[in-house]
């Protein structure tokens, strides 16, 4: 089997740089960058139903395969999935999962129909299945006394499974993630892949369990950046920036086995900024945690330009509106904030950014869907708002956003498909919007 790397990082903290510079490795072959297989560590993945597997709870263990193997069943239809193991993802899961039960057999409990959705047609014959039950039975006396009002009653029953932990799991898991990447090598052949995401940035120890040779890349940015970046541009609501306190307790939070992670032999922790400011110390680095050599390095700079992503760091003197919280957290995080180089800090052009913060569009949006009420201002445009909810609406809205001649063909394709729809699509919009709209 290959030798796996994988980049991760905390979120937005810059891993897809380290990524790119390692696509300039001949002898590595990469994955899509937008393919995040991170299946291990999803919630519902291996390690969430390996800690249920420790306990071997009997019901616990039945809700974390079925859970998994929904996971699985969900990943297996996505595009990516598909292509790079050959539609067989959730059948070697199953297969994995057939490997490590010691029981399976159509079961019942309060809970062991959750992953399931069930049809109307199945809803029907469960209800007759239920008459037939009580027909046979009648509510007849057994031979056993029972004190109160209990009687046998008929659930519906679905696979049910189960397993508990033992030594072979870690073998299982092995052999299964053997026989993804052997799906993977027929698209990608080589001695090395690089899988984004693979890993995450905690309990790394345990993940090696499942693929022991895998080289882990963490790579962590300034929390300042972070903060006046999300506020800024990105806009994303898994990092908490509306405070800069409960953004202080998250980011230093989501980090508390940092240390811990970077004492394992098979983990390199790197910093955003240094991969910029000291990029030839930190290629250093990667290529001797990787075992690469500089005639392997055939496309120096041409995936990875250090000149071009400078742009992207000290960006926090761009928002002076943010200044005090900033100061906060070059106190409260000192020891994560990156020391720039004073000839880049007297040279740095500091270009104050008059731009509409995205956080104050996504508090608007917000108001409307907390509030449930659109704004005047919104009401008189309320035909474009519909027409956006469409799905032709969208991908007509979206080609303003296609910077490439094959994105914007892709984008066009999709307007020529939802535009068959798009009548019936408007309708219903609003039929909706006149049903639930509030005065």
């Amino acid at each position: 089997m290959p030798k796996i790397i994988t980049c991760t990082g905390y979120g937005t903290t810059g891993s897809s740089a380290v990524t790119n510079i390692i696509e300039e490795f001949e002898s590595v072959k990469s994955l899509s960058a937008e393919f995040e297989c991170s299946f291990l560590h999803e919630p519902d993945g291996i390690r969430d139903l390996e800690s249920a597997l420790h306990e071997g709870h009997r019901l616990k263990s039945d809700l974390a395969i079925k859970r998994f193997l929904r996971l699985a069943d969900m990943l297996n239809k996505q595009r990516l999935f598909k292509k790079y193991f050959n539609g067989n993802f959730a059948r070697h899961s199953e297969d994995f999962i057939a490997s490590i039960c010691i029981a399976h057999w159509n079961g019942s409990w309060h809970r062991g129909s959750d992953t399931i959705k069930f049809s109307k047609e199945d809803l029907l014959y469960y209800n007759l299945a239920k008459q037939v039950f009580l027909n046979e039975y009648s509510y007849s006396r057994y031979s056993l006394f029972e004190p109160n009002s209990w009687h046998p009653a008929y659930h519906m029953r679905n696979k049910s499974y189960y397993a508990h932990f033992t030594d072979l799991f870690y073998l299982k898991a092995q052999e299964y993630i053997g026989k993804l990447i052997a799906e993977i090598e027929v698209h990608v052949d080589g001695e090395k892949i690089l899988i984004d995401q693979f890993f995450p940035a905690y309990d790394i120890s345990a993940y090696l369990n499942y693929a022991p040779d895998t080289k882990v890349i963490i790579v962590d940015r300034d929390p300042r950046d972070m903060y006046v970046l999300n506020k800024s541009s990105w806009g994303e609501s898994y990092i908490p920036t509306d405070d800069v306190d409960t953004f202080i307790r998250w980011y230093r939070g989501i980090r508390f086995s940092q240390q811990q992670e970077v004492q394992n032999k098979n983990v390199l922790l790197l910093h955003f900024e240094d991969l910029i400011f000291n990029y030839e110390t930190s290629l250093d680095e990667i290529k001797c945690f990787l075992n690469f050599t500089d005639k392997d390095h055939i496309k120096k700079l041409k995936c990875f330009n250090p000149a071009q992503s400078i742009k992207n760091t000290y960006k926090f003197k761009n928002y002076p509106q943010w200044k005090d919280d900033v100061l906060k957290i070059e106190y409260e995080l000192s020891e994560y904030c990156y020391h720039f180089p004073d000839d880049f800090i007297d040279s740095k052009e500091i270009n104050v950014d008059t731009n509409k913060p995205i956080e104050d569009c996504i508090k608007s949006a917000d108001a409307v869907q907390f509030e449930k009420v659109l704004p005047l201002k919104y009401k008189k445009k309320l035909s474009l708002l519909l027409f956006g909810m469409t799905n032709f609406g969208e991908a007509i809205e979206s080609l303003a956003h296609r910077n490439t001649l094959k994105t914007k063909i892709k984008g066009l394709i999709k307007c020529g498909i939802f535009m068959f729809s798009f009548l019936i699509e408007y309708i219903y919009a609003i039929y909706i919007y006149r049903k639930y709209r509030k005065t």
